[in-house]
């Protein structure tokens, strides 16, 4: 087994702990409700329930390894252990006075009761593998006493099997449930890592970075934090393109990862071309020593740079805070990362390839500019989209969720066609009956039953049927159990002999087993079993064994009702991961623009789909990036980023242009038009879009701008191809004064603006 699988088998029997404390309590009230009330439960006391043994073994023992069973301290496999040992006494303790008390002629135990017993396994998060042969072992304890020490009968026999139907199918929904529970436990962990990892390196992201640096700045423990920053990187990419440049990111990355093995150490993407390295509870002249080691070895990968001669190296600023109250203001993150980044300047001013050490920074001695954007004015769109996306897709769900028990419906309706048959067939030979019982028994059972059964096997079988399957199912369900019922109660005699009431509680219960809509399940379970309880009592009357049988099925009732409510829950969660993990691989959680995957995945659709000069590439940079973040820091950058997006996004004529977010301070857009002069229109929108925002940049003089290259997709265009030429305009852009759009008119004609 491997660690990741160790980890959620952890995850899921912790997490049943609590419904086996519930178990425990309810075991515990019935057990006890059992000795208090013996005297007017039973006419006759069954024998050997006051006895001290079966006191001390039956209602201590078990309720003691129960108890056990939920305690913390309980590794996983001793606490499923401890409630399947406590559950099998209970078993063999029930089934015991059941045989001795019919035995002596008080048949005052329904086999139900052991049976219920049995059934709490199926709700305390015990593993398939394990529940599968627990639950098979139970049983055949309760049979085996049944047909060694109980004198048989008809009525006996079908109770048996009636009780074997209702261990053995609940078994598929068990099944269901563990792996609905697993999805959702696997997806929960991918998107905690999707939300935490930068995509591109593999290392933590800024979310992580900025929890990890706050988690360490308030413990009283010392903290060092590292900037370090990949120098003259636009020259690379201007050089060796984008694609290079994402290499040597990802091979810095790779580097860290492998070189950073202590836990107290986390290293990080800030952002662009930035890493950052947080020790937690390290001497200062460690966490120096180490910083060093990492920014030298950086630069002995031999990377290339764009440079001649150069391979590719970083600078460093780093800053030591000593121990101190997390109340100090001192030990603030923003304040820790300008020194940090104050440090990495003087770095670059220095000359580059080295790493500068700051002072101890104090609130005000780290000196940045006042935020220029209105921060209620930036919202990242990402929570939002999330929401609105599953709110639309519920019904999806709902359909996915009905389709996912069309097998279950096919297996519980077959297994009833099976008792039914079996029941026709053992009318007048197993259990004798006066003719009339026996015609109409036989009506019923052929007539209704089965038909009823067979109606509901088809309609979660044939395709064209199955969408209306779970009404079906629902509507056949009330049918058998208001035919069942009625047969029952019928004044005839041994017809509720054949009829055990075990049989309509059985198909009740299946009820919550086979996904079907909890909002559809509960009234219809609730109602029926009301039913079939009022029936009981006014056709039958009350004795010690009518209510002890109606208790125990209330009880099962209950059980498979929570336990459908926490299999619907646990299926809804999964879908919604699901969904957010396509959006999490495709959406920029900073933005909520689509993200680069995205845009490659629709770029490679659009150029296999359309034809020449009806895709558009365009490149969009923010231009002096760099300063404005050195400037006002990068918190106040990624608002800044925000709200360029924001911008961008709504220049969108006619619903021919999307915006992606490429990476760092670059977004990407695709325009499909059929005229370069179209394409070209919209592009130089998205630029003047930007600088209308008049978002003040560290220059006074000049608001934040995009410079942007366009490119047409033309003749036999691949991706890259069309990505290298989209660039290419984008850095003549730059070189031409920056602000601007530049066009690639590579395979177009001067004249008609399309491909030649």
């Amino acid at each position: 087994m491997n660690p990741r699988s160790d980890a959620f088998v952890s995850a899921f029997v912790d997490a049943g702990r609590w419904y086996k404390a519930e178990i425990a309590i309810i075991m515990f009230g019935a057990v006890g409700g059992l000795y208090m009330f013996e005297r007017l439960l039973f006419d006759d006391p069954a024998p050997m329930v006051n006895s001290w043994p079966s006191v001390v073994i039956g209602f201590g023992l078990a309720n003691v390894l129960r108890l056990a069973s939920c305690l913390r301290w309980a590794v996983p496999t001793w606490s499923t252990a401890l409630f399947i040992t406590s559950v099998y006494i209970d078993v063999v303790w029930l089934m015991v006075i059941r045989a001795v008390a019919v035995n002596g002629g008080h048949d005052v135990l329904p086999i139900i009761v052991p049976v219920a017993f049995l059934a709490s396994l199926l709700i305390v998060h015990i593993r398939y593998v394990i529940l599968v042969p627990a639950m098979l072992t139970g049983f055949v304890m309760i049979a085996a006493v049944e047909l060694t020490a109980v004198p048989s009968s008809g009525p006996g026999m079908f109770d048996l099997m009636t009780s074997g139907a209702i261990i053995v199918v609940p078994l598929i929904s068990a099944r269901f449930h563990e792996r609905q529970t697993r999805l959702t436990w696997e997806r929960e962990r991918r998107l905690d890592e999707l939300s935490t990892t930068d995509a591109l390196t593999g290392l933590a992201n800024r979310r992580a970075f900025d929890s990890r640096i706050a988690d360490a700045l308030a413990q009283d423990s010392p903290v060092a934090l590292a900037v370090l920053d990949v120098d003259e990187f636009k020259v690379l990419n201007d050089t060796l393109g984008h694609a290079a440049g994402d290499d040597t990111l990802r091979a810095i990355g790779q580097f860290l990862t492998d070189s950073i093995t202590d836990e107290r150490v986390l290293a990080a993407r800030l952002s662009g071309e930035e890493f950052a390295v947080v020790w937690s509870g390290s001497d200062r002249s460690a966490a120096i020593d180490d910083a060093e080691r990492l920014r030298r070895g950086i630069g002995a990968l031999g990377l290339p740079s764009g440079r001649v001669g150069v391979g590719v190296t970083v600078s460093a600023g780093v800053v030591w805070l000593a121990p101190s109250s997390p109340d100090d203001p001192d030990r603030d993150v923003d304040t820790a990362l300008q020194a940090a980044d104050q440090a990495l300047y003087g770095a670059k001013r220095a000359g580059r390839d080295r790493l500068v050490i700051s002072e101890a920074p104090t609130n005000g001695s780290v000196s940045r500019r006042q935020d220029p954007i209105d921060h209620k004015r930036s919202r990242a769109l990402w929570p939002s989209a999330i929401e609105e996306s599953l709110g639309e897709h519920d019904g999806s769900f709902l359909a996915d969720f009905d389709a996912s028990g069309h097998r279950a419906r096919r297996v519980i309706m077959a297994g009833v066609f099976v008792i039914d048959l079996v029941v026709l067939a053992a009318a007048g030979r197993a259990l004798p009956m006066p003719d009339y019982s026996l015609t109409v028994s036989r009506w019923f059972i052929a007539a209704g039953l089965i038909p009823l059964a067979v109606i509901a096997v088809v309609w979660s079988t044939a395709p064209a049927l199955r969408p209306r399957s779970g009404a079906v199912q629902v509507c056949c369900v009330i049918a058998i159990v208001a035919l069942q019922t009625t047969l029952r109660v019928f004044p005839m005699p041994a017809v509720d002999d054949l009829l055990t009431v075990l049989m309509p509680i059985s198909v009740i219960l299946s009820l919550g087993v086979v996904q079907i809509r909890f909002r559809w399940m509960l009234p219809t379970m609730v109602g029926l079993f009301s039913l079939v309880t009022i029936a009981e009592v006014v056709a039958f009357g009350i004795n010690g064994e009518r209510i002890l049988t109606l208790l125990a099925a209330s009880s099962m009732v209950a059980v498979v009702i929570q336990a459908a409510y926490r299999l619907q829950a646990v299926a809804y969660r999964n879908w919604q991961r699901s969904h957010e993990l396509r959006i999490a691989a495709r959406v920029d959680a900073l933005t909520g623009l689509p993200n680069r995957r995205q845009f490659t995945e629709n770029l490679e659709l659009l150029l296999r789909e359309l034809p020449d000069a009806s895709v558009a590439a365009v490149m969009l940079d923010v231009d002096y990036l760099k300063q404005y973040n050195d400037a006002y820091g990068h918190p106040a950058g990624d608002r800044c980023l925000q709200r360029i997006a924001t911008a961008v996004a709504a220049v969108n004529p006619s619903e021919t242009a999307t915006l992606y977010r490429f990476g760092g301070e670059e977004f990407a857009a695709l325009i499909t038009t059929g005229t370069i002069t179209d394409a070209e229109a919209t592009a130089q929108a998205m630029v003047d879009a930007v600088a209308a925002e008049g978002i003040e940049s560290a220059d006074p003089d000049r608001p934040v701008t995009v410079s942007a290259g366009l490119a047409v997709a033309c003749q036999d265009d691949d991706l890259s191809a069309l990505m290298a030429r989209a660039d290419a305009a984008l850095y003549n852009a730059k070189r031409t004064g920056r602000n601007r759009l530049v066009l690639d008119l590579t395979g177009l004609s001067e004249t008609s603006g399309r491909c030649v």
